[in-house]
């Protein structure tokens, strides 16, 4: 935290104001995701610099300056797709210091207009050190900042005015940060006892002080010249907490009376060197530059899973997978076998998906067996099965916008699949399983808007969703008719941290030919596909985690967590001019875990239910890989 001219008695955070003669916090603002952890606050105004994306490719970010005003509550964005961190306003509030950043790795001190966010001046750069937090002194005159360099990292002072830049603490290889002005005194973390705690350089005569002796580590002060006092973070069993104390140079101990007392483990590592490596001894060779085709390097198999893990499509199951991303990250190849524990079936499975273009493109193949359970009017239930065969490719267009604490996205595809059916076992009456050729075409609009997750929440605090798909079947001697669905998916909070839950609404509207497309709408759980014409579905769960074992099982398995989620389905079906109700209601208990060493963990475990309508108990294996990490 930096900050100047604050009213007597009087600090502010990222996220909270505090009063220190009344303890009130009032909240300030929410932020996005910081690009830089520091803060300027000056003349009721704060700026922060904030990590945003593009909306198509993400791995293009930016650092851009938002400044709050405390008057009026309203923030503003004063750069855009702009490299800039750590921001500090001047004592006048007219400009703003910053680093910046070029994409060539070039890094910069710049002077910007605070109104328009236009570069007014560069000060300094330099391609090989990096300039790190820097600090306008009262006056306006000056300002510190870090440098890291060959040498390590050094504390400067620039005059602007005499365009002088003096050395205030030598580079070394210690771990400092975060300089701030307190007078004629500059404070900063140091680590020179072996705990982290604020220390001092004396402007006049650079003498180097310890201001701290918190026996847990504290850092990051700030002066309040009005009240005479410092605050900083100090650090206990319970986290951080802030702490006031006072200014008095005099109680302070030179640091050449500080022991250092860190286990230095290097120490003993040095004892096996030979000797410091000078690169300039190294010899050099200079390696031919060829041009990179992509086209020959789309291929780079890396690693498998023992499930079936299509990440592009966001697809898991039981069988097992091989990945392949090439270097650029643009093709991803997925080959692997999907097996269907309720049809007791499987497939084999082939997926390419580009992305080095603006929209996607995606090619997929599969092979294997097929089946679905059909229960007639009046008649038992029957199970046939049948070879499938198919290939389909297409385009797509995720676009992701991330803002304060949400995730807003949309995602727009159009698809197209061929397919052709043998070997079924349905007889000739069925005339919706008969074998021969059949194609669809599928269009989709995903619209999600997330708050963003802490890593032990089950379900996002606050989220809505919206998917809307339309497949038809226009050519092939089979059809499929066509399929038309709307979800709608609600994210609220659980009664305690952590807990949460997730209203789920979805309508399906079918005509069916010769085939018949699967369901995109979720049935209640613990019940069959049965063929349909339209189905209105439901859905409740409460989902939260119950224990934090921490266990391993040898080099088999790791379980982080335990999950328990109760739910309620309820679900209509409409064939032949009637409705059929769907009802179940049950508890699912999953784990955590990671599997043979797999780096992404499992989400497994076992769901017990109860069917309203049949007045019977069931149960399911559960198997999901999460994605989130």
């Amino acid at each position: 935290m930096r900050r100047c001219s604050v009213p007597p008695g009087f600090y502010s955070s990222d996220v909270f104001s505090i009063n220190i003669g009344t303890g009130a916090f009032s909240s300030g603002n929410k932020p996005g995701a910081f690009s830089a952890d520091n803060l300027s606050i000056c003349k009721g105004l704060m700026a922060w610099t904030e990590r945003e994306t593009d909306p198509r490719w993400q791995n293009r970010n930016y650092s851009v300056i938002r400044i709050y005003d405390f008057k009026t509550g309203e923030i503003r964005r004063l750069t855009s797709k702009s490299r800039y961190f750590s921001p500090s306003i001047s004592p006048d509030g007219s400009k703003l210091l910053a680093v910046k950043v070029s994409i060539e790795s070039v890094s910069s001190l710049v002077l910007l207009d605070l109104q328009t966010g236009d570069e007014l001046e560069t000060l300094m750069s330099s391609p090989t050190d990096v300039h790190i937090n820097p600090v306008w002194s009262s006056d306006g005159d000056h300002f510190i900042y870090m440098q890291l360099s060959k040498n390590g990292k050094g504390i400067y002072q620039y005059s602007i005015s005499d365009r002088v830049n003096t050395c205030m603490l030598e580079p070394s290889f210690a771990e400092i940060s975060n300089p701030t002005y307190a007078g004629k005194y500059i404070l900063f973390n140091g680590p020179y006892s072996g705990i982290e705690n604020v220390y001092s350089i004396d402007t006049t005569t650079k003498n180097l002080y310890k201001v701290t002796s918190a026996p847990f580590g504290a850092c990051n002060a700030d002066f309040n010249p009005s009240l005479g006092k410092i605050v900083y973070s100090d650090y206990n069993s319970l986290g951080y907490r802030i702490v006031e104390a006072d200014f008095d140079p005099a109680q302070w101990t030179p640091v050449s009376n500080v022991s250092d007392n860190s286990i230095g483990l290097y120490k003993d590592l040095i004892k096996d060197e030979t000797g410091l490596l000078d690169s300039l001894s190294v010899p050099t060779k200079v390696y031919e530059s060829k041009p990179y085709r992509k086209s020959s390097h789309l291929f780079s198999f890396h690693s498998w899973a023992p499930v079936y893990f299509n990440y592009p499509l966001s697809e898991t199951g039981a069988g097992l997978s091989f990945m392949s991303q090439n270097d650029l990250s643009t093709a991803t190849t997925i080959l692997g076998y999907d097996w269907d524990f309720s049809g007791n079936t499987g497939q084999f499975k082939a997926s390419f998906n580009y992305a080095g273009w603006y929209p996607v493109l995606d090619l997929d193949l599969a092979a294997g067996a097929r089946s679905i359970t059909y229960e007639p009017e009046g008649h038992a239930k029957h199970r046939y099965t049948w070879n499938e065969g198919k290939i389909s490719g297409g385009i797509s267009l995720p676009l992701l916008f991330s803002k304060s604490k949400y995730y807003t996205g949309i995602q727009l595809k159009a698809h197209a699949t061929m397919q052709h059916a043998s070997n079924s076992t349905a007889p000739d009456t069925l005339s919706f399983y008969r074998e021969g050729w059949v194609s669809t075409l599928d269009y989709r609009i995903l619209w999600y808007h997330y708050m963003k997750q802490a890593q032990k929440d089950v379900y996002p605090r606050f989220g809505q969703s919206i998917d809307l798909n339309y497949r038809f079947s226009p050519f092939g001697s089979r059809s499929y008719g066509s399929i038309a669905s709307s979800e709608i998916s609600l994210f609220l909070p659980g009664l305690f941290k952590h807990h949460g839950t997730r209203f789920y609404a979805g309508y399906q509207s079918k005509v069916n030919k010769d085939f018949a497309y699967s369901d995109l709408v979720n049935v209640a759980r613990g019940y069959p596909v049965y063929r349909h014409e339209k189905m209105l579905s439901f859905a409740m769960n409460y989902k939260f985690p119950f224990a934090y074992p921490d266990v391993k099982l040898g080099p088999v398995a790791y379980i982080k967590r335990l999950k328990a989620n109760l739910f309620y389905d309820h679900t209509n079906l409409y064939y032949e001019g009637k409705w059929y109700l769907r009802n179940s209601f049950g508890t699912e208990v999953t784990a955590d875990m990671h599997v043979f060493r797999f780096i992404l963990p499992l989400d497994s475990g076992i769901r017990v239910g109860y069917l309203l309508n049949d007045n019977s108990w069931f149960v399911n294996l559960l198997f999901s890989v999460n994605l989130s990490i």
